[in-house]
């Protein structure tokens, strides 16, 4: 079974986690982006997603790109992005960790002059 684990969008606390299965092998694509699809589909569409949101798709943006599914990753992040945006502004911290984690995306991808 795949598990989103994702902590509160704090700068000192924002972790991300991904739970492999019992024999640490990696996930399909297919099974990611079905796991992730509650969350993503959830938090692509709420007008006023709050932080919690924003977590759950950095969550699912890590775990999507460690599949290989980057431009979905790359959706989620920006999405992120933005409601951490409208919540505390573009210099807030919070919002800088989580630009960070779509820069951090956009690099595995090899998306390097973005």
């Amino acid at each position: 079974a795949l598990f989103l684990i994702a902590s509160p969008a704090l700068a000192n606390e924002f972790k991300l986690g991904l739970q492999l299965d019992e024999g640490g092998t990696p996930h399909s694509r297919a099974v990611v982006l079905q796991a992730t699809a509650p969350q993503r589909e959830r938090c692509m569409t709420q007008s006023d997603a709050g932080d919690d949101c924003a977590a759950e798709l950095m969550a699912a943006g890590e775990i999507l790109a460690t599949s290989g599914a980057f431009d979905d990753a790359e959706k989620a992040a920006r999405r992120a992005v933005a409601i951490m945006e409208r919540l505390y502004g573009p210099t807030h911290a919070d919002t800088t960790v989580v630009r960070g984690a779509l820069g951090t995306i956009l690099l595995r991808a090899g998306r390097y002059r973005e």
